[in-house]
Protein backbone atom coordinates (compact mmCIF):
# COMPACT_ATOMS: atom_id res chain seq x y z
CA UNK A 1 0.00 0.00 0.00
CA UNK A 2 1.39 3.27 -0.95
CA UNK A 3 0.50 6.48 1.39
CA UNK A 4 2.87 9.26 2.32
CA UNK A 5 5.21 11.06 5.35
CA UNK A 6 6.60 13.86 6.39
CA UNK A 7 10.25 13.20 7.22
CA UNK A 8 13.10 15.54 8.75
CA UNK A 9 16.35 15.00 6.08
CA UNK A 10 19.36 13.94 7.64
CA UNK A 11 22.85 13.85 5.46
CA UNK A 12 22.57 9.92 5.36
CA UNK A 13 18.60 9.23 6.15
CA UNK A 14 15.86 10.57 7.21
CA UNK A 15 14.17 10.86 10.85
CA UNK A 16 10.35 11.62 12.04
CA UNK A 17 9.57 14.94 11.13
CA UNK A 18 7.75 16.03 14.85
CA UNK A 19 8.92 13.49 17.10
CA UNK A 20 12.86 12.86 18.15
CA UNK A 21 14.59 11.73 21.24
CA UNK A 22 12.78 8.15 23.13
CA UNK A 23 10.31 7.93 20.09
CA UNK A 24 12.43 9.03 17.09
CA UNK A 25 12.99 6.92 13.61
CA UNK A 26 15.61 6.83 11.11
CA UNK A 27 14.42 5.93 7.71
CA UNK A 28 16.62 4.33 5.27
CA UNK A 29 16.00 3.53 1.66
CA UNK A 30 14.56 -0.10 1.27
CA UNK A 31 14.25 -1.11 5.06
CA UNK A 32 11.24 -1.14 6.46
CA UNK A 33 11.13 1.22 9.59
CA UNK A 34 8.88 0.27 13.01
CA UNK A 35 8.13 2.42 15.81
CA UNK A 36 10.02 1.96 18.81
CA UNK A 37 8.93 -0.96 20.85
CA UNK A 38 7.90 0.86 24.00
CA UNK A 39 5.28 2.93 21.41
CA UNK A 40 4.25 -0.34 19.71
CA UNK A 41 3.47 -2.01 23.16
CA UNK A 42 1.19 0.96 23.74
CA UNK A 43 -0.97 0.87 20.38
CA UNK A 44 1.43 3.73 18.92
CA UNK A 45 2.86 2.83 15.94
CA UNK A 46 4.11 5.16 12.59
CA UNK A 47 1.70 7.73 11.36
CA UNK A 48 1.59 8.52 7.21
CA UNK A 49 -1.05 10.28 5.24
CA UNK A 50 -3.49 8.59 2.88
CA UNK A 51 -2.33 11.39 0.36
CA UNK A 52 -0.35 13.90 -0.97
CA UNK A 53 -2.85 16.31 -0.13
CA UNK A 54 -3.14 15.92 3.13
CA UNK A 55 0.49 15.73 3.42
CA UNK A 56 0.92 19.10 1.84
CA UNK A 57 -2.04 20.84 4.30
CA UNK A 58 -0.69 19.46 7.39
CA UNK A 59 2.75 20.77 6.34
CA UNK A 60 1.83 24.27 5.61
CA UNK A 61 3.89 27.10 5.18
CA UNK A 62 6.42 25.57 6.87
CA UNK A 63 9.73 27.43 6.08
CA UNK A 64 11.71 24.39 7.37
CA UNK A 65 14.10 23.28 4.33
CA UNK A 66 14.60 20.13 5.89
CA UNK A 67 11.34 19.07 5.91
CA UNK A 68 10.01 17.31 2.74
CA UNK A 69 7.61 14.19 1.24
CA UNK A 70 7.59 11.38 0.11
CA UNK A 71 5.59 8.59 -1.34
CA UNK A 72 6.33 5.51 0.52
CA UNK A 73 5.19 1.76 1.07
CA UNK A 74 3.34 0.66 4.35
CA UNK A 75 2.45 -1.92 6.69
CA UNK A 76 -0.63 -3.02 7.83
CA UNK A 77 -3.00 -0.35 8.96
CA UNK A 78 -3.94 -0.20 12.72
CA UNK A 79 -6.61 1.98 14.49
CA UNK A 80 -5.54 5.06 15.24
CA UNK A 81 -5.26 5.41 19.38
CA UNK A 82 -5.93 8.78 20.89
CA UNK A 83 -3.66 11.71 19.70
CA UNK A 84 -0.40 11.41 22.00
CA UNK A 85 1.88 14.98 22.29
CA UNK A 86 4.44 15.20 20.14
CA UNK A 87 7.04 17.12 22.37
CA UNK A 88 6.05 14.52 25.19
CA UNK A 89 6.79 11.43 23.17
CA UNK A 90 10.21 12.82 22.49
CA UNK A 91 11.21 12.86 26.09
CA UNK A 92 9.44 9.42 26.35
CA UNK A 93 5.94 10.30 27.96
CA UNK A 94 2.56 8.85 26.32
CA UNK A 95 0.00 12.06 27.16
CA UNK A 96 -3.28 12.09 25.82
CA UNK A 97 -5.71 14.84 27.02
CA UNK A 98 -9.05 14.68 28.02
CA UNK A 99 -11.98 16.37 25.81
CA UNK A 100 -11.36 19.27 27.90
CA UNK A 101 -7.62 19.69 27.08
CA UNK A 102 -6.54 18.46 30.33
CA UNK A 103 -4.13 15.39 31.41
CA UNK A 104 -4.38 12.90 33.82
CA UNK A 105 -2.99 13.66 37.41
CA UNK A 106 -0.19 11.25 37.43
CA UNK A 107 1.02 12.49 33.52
CA UNK A 108 1.05 15.89 35.26
CA UNK A 109 3.58 14.76 37.82
CA UNK A 110 5.40 12.89 35.40
CA UNK A 111 5.88 16.25 33.45
CA UNK A 112 6.67 18.42 36.19
CA UNK A 113 9.21 16.10 37.76
CA UNK A 114 10.90 15.59 33.73
CA UNK A 115 10.69 19.07 33.35
CA UNK A 116 11.00 20.52 36.37
CA UNK A 117 7.25 22.46 36.61
CA UNK A 118 4.39 22.94 34.27
CA UNK A 119 4.70 22.96 30.34
CA UNK A 120 2.33 24.62 28.12
CA UNK A 121 0.82 21.96 25.29
CA UNK A 122 -1.73 22.32 23.81
CA UNK A 123 -4.76 20.09 22.71
CA UNK A 124 -4.95 18.61 19.64
CA UNK A 125 -6.61 15.97 17.27
CA UNK A 126 -4.86 13.47 14.46
CA UNK A 127 -4.78 15.75 10.85
CA UNK A 128 -6.54 14.78 8.90
CA UNK A 129 -5.96 12.38 6.36
CA UNK A 130 -3.56 10.72 9.04
CA UNK A 131 -3.15 6.97 9.16
CA UNK A 132 -1.35 4.42 11.38
CA UNK A 133 0.64 1.74 10.04
CA UNK A 134 2.98 -1.10 11.29
CA UNK A 135 5.63 -0.13 9.64
CA UNK A 136 7.42 2.13 6.60
CA UNK A 137 9.69 1.32 3.79
CA UNK A 138 11.01 4.98 1.88
CA UNK A 139 11.79 3.98 -1.60
CA UNK A 140 14.12 5.83 -3.16
CA UNK A 141 17.67 7.28 -2.06
CA UNK A 142 17.59 11.04 -1.69
CA UNK A 143 20.15 12.93 -3.54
Amino acid sequence: MKAYKIFRILKDSCTSALVDGDAGVHYYPNIPATAPGWLAEKGYHLTVFDNAEHAIRFLGDSLDPDLDIEEVEVGEEVPLPPMANPFLLSAGIIATQDEHGKYPEEINKEIEAKFQGSVELEHSAWPQGTRMVRWVKRTEQRR
